[in-house]
């Protein structure tokens, strides 16, 4: 890697530094002497065409870059249907247990509470977002096609513990987990699959389980929550009684979770040995690794915005005052005839205007384009979005301003004698 960067790092310098030096090499002593300070010679008028290729490339970098800020930004502040912060998770897994296996919960999960600085604990067949899948499919009414959804079984705890909110009816209680219960819990998504425009709570539905149907009863609607995926949203979603001892322990605390995590493990070996707990870890870590591929995109699109950008200053910053350099002595006429500052200002800053302007036109054309590419990067956000549009115009446009000023004020300070002395 560090020799082929050091491969194109010189090609480029030998590159784009043979063509000045070789016209510098051939340039007449006469004419150089004979020639005075003016306006750009049409070889040095090639400068303006390439900024403005430099502003158009620059501002391509910062819109994609942008969105891809913008989308990554979208996904870490979006709404999961649950708490993404101070919950510990660990699974949990009964080795040799003998015995009511739901009782066996009730007095587990109180070992638990008794842990200093937890607030809930809760029970359910494997973790959100944990890369578990448990689905079935239902045929609903007035539909001829069957339609998956997917399945969780949790412990009544499992909801608050979560802050998944209660939107109708109610929650699990101790008597919904006696064997072959017919309660369950449903979120939003499967109750506009399963029931349209009506209320879904006491409903019953036919669940498929292996050869046979089992009849279920909706006591409780619960909001839509993410389930697997982060982009999708989340599907229609069926939640069991848990009827079993072992899962996932969900454990939601009232102070820093890693102070809790840090002696969690010892407490809960020594609540039962006859139960196995293992892979404790953070609610906050498994979304944050979900997230790794956008996280890097997003880190990488704000190295090369920012270094863009800088190219873009620095590029209409070096026109602006080669210009200057070039017309000072038609800067101090001006100025000896009685132009004011504020007026010499705006002329020498009007040149990189069009440039500007110019290199925006083409960048946005050539940003749509990109921007299509890279539509599968992107989530919840357009390039059509009025924030999309803004980020990189305006970063841009603050440091085509930026790079104006110094060389704008220099021309303002023009000594009128001092220049017109100059030949």
């Amino acid at each position: 890697m560090l020799g082929f960067v050091s491969l194109v790092g010189a090609a480029s310098t030998i590159l784009f530094g043979l063509v000045p030096a070789l016209r510098a090499s051939a340039a007449s002593p006469g004419d150089a002497l004979k020639r005075g300070g003016g306006k750009l010679t049409p070889r040095k008028a090639m400068l303006r065409p390439l900024v403005a290729a430099q502003v158009s490339f620059s501002f391509m970098v910062l819109f994609v870059g942008g969105l891809l800020l913008l989308s990554f930004r979208t996904l870490i502040t979006m709404d999961l249907g649950f708490t993404r912060t101070d919950v510990i998770l660990a699974d949990v897994e009964a080795k040799k247990r003998t015995g009511d296996a739901v009782q066996a919960s009730r007095q587990w999960l109180d070992a638990v509470l008794r842990i200093p600085g937890v607030r809930a604990a809760g029970l359910s067949g494997f973790a959100l977002l944990d890369g578990n899948i448990w689905w079935t499919d239902i045929q609903p009414p007035g539909s001829a096609q069957k339609t998956q959804y997917r399945l969780l079984d949790v412990s009544p705890e499992f909801f608050d513990t979560m802050k998944m909110r209660l939107v109708d009816g109610r929650s699990f209680d101790v008597r919904d987990l006696a064997p072959k219960s017919p309660s369950v819990v449903i979120n939003q998504a499967f109750a506009r699959l399963c029931c349209p425009g009506e209320n879904p709570v006491g409903k019953h539905f036919w669940r498929n389980r292996d050869n046979y149907s089992v009849e279920k009863e909706v006591i409780g609607v619960v909001r839509d929550a993410k389930y697997d995926q982060l982009r999708p949203p989340g599907p229609p979603t069926v939640y069991l009684p848990l009827s079993d001892f072992g899962g996932a322990l969900e454990v939601r605390t009232s102070v820093d979770p890693k102070l809790v995590l840090a002696g969690m493990e010892r407490a809960l070996d020594a609540i039962d040995p006859s139960v196995r707990v293992s892979r404790l870890r953070l609610q906050s870590t498994v979304i944050d690794d979900m997230l790794i591929p956008e996280r890097l995109l997003a880190i990488l699109a704000t190295f090369f915005a920012a270094v863009a950008l800088v190219l873009a200053s620095v590029g209409l910053y070096g026109v602006l005052s080669y210009s200057v350099v070039r017309r000072r002595k038609e800067i101090g006429i001006r100025v000896a005839l009685g132009a004011q500052r504020a007026i010499v200002m705006r002329l020498v800053a009007s040149e990189i205007v069009l440039v500007t302007l110019a290199g925006l036109a083409v960048g946005l054309a050539g940003g749509w384009v990109l921007a299509r590419l890279a539509a599968t990067m992107l989530f919840s956000v357009k390039p059509s979005d009025t924030a999309s549009l803004a980020l990189p115009l305006g970063a841009l446009l603050l440091a085509a301003a930026l790079a104006a000023l110094p060389p704008a004020l220099r021309a303002a300070q023009v000594d009128p004698m001092a220049a017109l002395r100059e030949e």
